[in-house]
């Protein structure tokens, strides 16, 4: 995919910070295939005293929004920079083209339809991945990252009518994918520890939804014992304020994030019998 030089290695990009002021940061690292954001990681060009020198932006860019592709990465719906600029001022004069539902696709032919849900959904992905870090406050910088700030990411091959939104969030270099470790390290108080931290999501009115084994890391800590982290939040489910508890039980069920874990958990130990290995029952529902 040929990508402007803002997300390649070595590059410097600017931030706008929702606080006020600006940072440079420089490119160590792109990870790709884009999906529905963009993931950089990015070391400081100067010492700040509220950053660290080496942190990820996960970029909301609606140029490279996953379903301008198909499966084999191909381009089929270009971003064109005319059509933003009108969808953007569509949006300024509060008369949006709206569909019924943000996932529903314009006609192929409908360039300023595609630029409208590729923005709103840049709004949506960005919107909830931050109320998710804000509902699991109480377990940043432990078992999840932390979420340093907000930001506008400034574009510098073309001048943008929507500038994307970009949260800056902690790098833990010490952690690896569950699937990389040695199942020596995946003890019984560390599955129960993911399990547990499930459950404190569910309760916090958040449920993962997306639970591969690139998510489920295994970190250190000072004590030297193995750490539950969990990262990406970017397909979350949210609990709305009118969700009844019933309603919100099903949806847990439903988005089967147990079920996940365990499945993780008995491809890395190699064992189909969780029970045991934990030592006591486990609530696949929870």
């Amino acid at each position: 995919m040929d990508v402007p030089s803002f997300y390649r290695t070595d590059s410097i990009i600017t931030l706008h910070m929702d606080g006020g002021g600006r940072v440079n940061v420089k490119v160590v690292k792109v990870f790709t295939p884009f999906s529905r954001g963009q993931v950089s990681l990015v070391r400081v060009t100067e010492n700040l005293r509220d950053l660290p020198p080496i942190f990820i932006i996960k970029t909301f860019d609606p140029r490279f929004d996953g379903i301008r592709f198909n499966r084999k990465g191909a381009l089929v719906q270009p971003w064109s920079q005319q059509a933003k600029e009108e969808a953007e001022a569509l949006c300024r004069r509060g008369t949006p083209k709206t569909m019924q539902f943000h996932w529903e696709y314009p006609e192929e032919d409908d360039l300023v339809g595609w630029e409208q849900l590729c923005y709103r959904r840049m709004v949506l992905d960005y919107s909830i991945e931050v109320e998710a870090y804000r509902r699991l406050q109480p377990f940043q910088g432990h078992h999840i990252p932390t979420l340093y700030g907000e930001a506008k990411l400034i574009t510098t091959d073309v001048t943008r009518a929507i500038i994307p939104r970009t949260l800056l969030i902690e790098y833990i270099p010490n952690a690896l994918p569950i699937n990389k470790v040695n199942n020596e390290l995946i003890t019984p108080t560390l599955a129960k520890s993911f399990l547990a931290l499930l459950k404190a999501f569910h309760a916090r009115g958040v449920v993962h939804n997306d639970l591969n084994h690139g998510n489920i890391l295994v970190g250190g800590s000072e004590s030297g014992e193995a750490r539950a982290v969990l990262i990406d939040f970017g397909q979350v489910c949210l609990r709305q304020s009118q969700t009844a508890d019933a309603e919100w039980a099903l949806l847990v069920r439903q988005q089967a994030d147990t079920r996940c874990m365990l499945r993780q958990l008995k491809e890395s130990l190699g064992t189909e019998d969780m029970t045991s290995f934990i030592g006591e029952p486990i609530d696949v529902y929870a």
